[in-house]
């Protein structure tokens, strides 16, 4: 379908603007001198600054000539995207998918970097690497979700994204902020409501006649797993169950059988709940293979089509609502660097395929 020609002319101004020809001191071209340049009618040539004005590119006054805002003097039009890669599951890859979609759908070059490292300094080293080529290149704005399973994740970020702030580009964080809950860091946050989503894992295991639930998780695990933890907790003790530390929470590593198995064994659990749908799979697996069956029932999160073929119990990412709020949030904070930091949790949904 063919565009209206206002909205051609829009785009061919914005991209105008954000390569930076219409320098601070450059008088940006009057009506009059836009259409005789486009051979359009004056209220098509309004329309589009109609449009040009909504999106934040310019201001106009009556009897004043048209000029670019700070947005658009200052905007690079490319965006960056840290993708963190799918070795703790693909959920925010995805994520990652759909904000390149909505970017390129908006005007904008997308420069979307995906962390193919496994090890975990080898990580660190490849985002500071992929956040140095986005300073370079004058980005206007980045998404990256924080690292994950370091031996100090709140120092391994600050130095990530101190590159980032010290460049003046605006960041928006997706899944969990950098810094341990309750605390909050001077960063945009969008991610999944992860309390509520544990709580509702929690309640449904009870619905189901779960007794003893227990949740593992890695050393290092990111605040998001933690509320993950929280809410199944906070179901337990409002059917009128315990909750400890010793007897409920398993925190090691989930590649070696044995342990994991002593863990159920000695607290007798008849559900595991892991902090995502990966380490959910591994998990059962490893149980599948000790030959270790109490009719288990477990747990996770993201909501993946291999945990569900599973019979895993889940809660899925509200991924599209995600990216776009945190597409618009970024837009906000290029046009307004000191207004107010926003955390926008947004509900998952809970998927329960059992076979039981």
């Amino acid at each position: 379908m063919k565009h209206p020609i206002y909205r051609d002319i829009y785009g061919t101004l914005r991209r105008e603007i954000l390569a930076g020809e219409y320098e601070r001191a450059q008088k940006f071209p009057s009506q009059s001198e836009l259409v005789a340049r486009f051979g359009v009618s004056r209220q098509t040539v309004c329309r589009a600054m109609l449009d040009m004005k909504r999106a934040g590119l310019v201001t106009t006054h009556a009897g004043a000539p048209t000029r670019l805002t700070k947005f658009a003097l200052h905007s690079s039009g490319t965006i960056g995207i840290v993708d963190p890669g799918t070795e703790f599951g693909g959920v925010l890859s995805s994520i990652c998918g759909e904000l390149a979609k909505i970017g390129e759908r908006s005007g904008w070059k997308v420069l979307w970097e995906r962390i193919a490292s496994v090890s975990p300094r080898k990580r660190v080293a490849e985002a500071k690497r992929i956040v140095a080529n986005f300073v370079k290149g004058r980005t206007a704005g980045v998404f990256i979700q924080p690292l994950e399973y370091q031996k100090d994740n709140v120092a391994s970020n600050v130095a990530l994204l101190s590159q980032l702030e010290k460049a003046g580009i605006p960041v928006v964080l997706l899944d969990y902020d950098m810094t341990p809950s309750p605390r909050r860091s001077r960063y945009d946050l969008v991610g999944m409501d992860n309390l509520v989503a544990g709580l509702a894992v929690g309640r449904r295991l009870i619905e189901r006649g779960c007794r003893t639930i227990v949740f593992c998780l890695p050393p290092g695990s990111p605040p998001t797993v933690v509320d993950r933890m929280r809410g199944v907790a906070s179901a337990v003790i409002e059917s009128g169950g315990n909750w400890s530390l010793h007897r409920n929470v398993f925190e090691s590593g989930l590649d070696a059988c044995g342990p994991v198995v002593s863990f159920l064994r000695r607290t007798r659990a008849d559900a595991v709940v892991c902090g995502n749908d990966f380490l959910a799979v591994r998990v059962q697996d490893m149980i599948v293979k000790s030959k270790f069956s109490r009719g288990l029932c477990f747990a996770g999160f993201d909501g993946t089509q291999l945990a569900a073929e599973r019979g895993i119990l889940t809660v899925r990412q509200p991924q599209t609502a995600i990216a776009e709020t945190a597409f618009g949030l970024l837009l906000a904070r290029i046009r307004n660097p000191g207004g107010t930091v926003r955390k926008v949790n947004i509900d998952g949904a809970l998927i329960d395929c059992s076979r039981n």
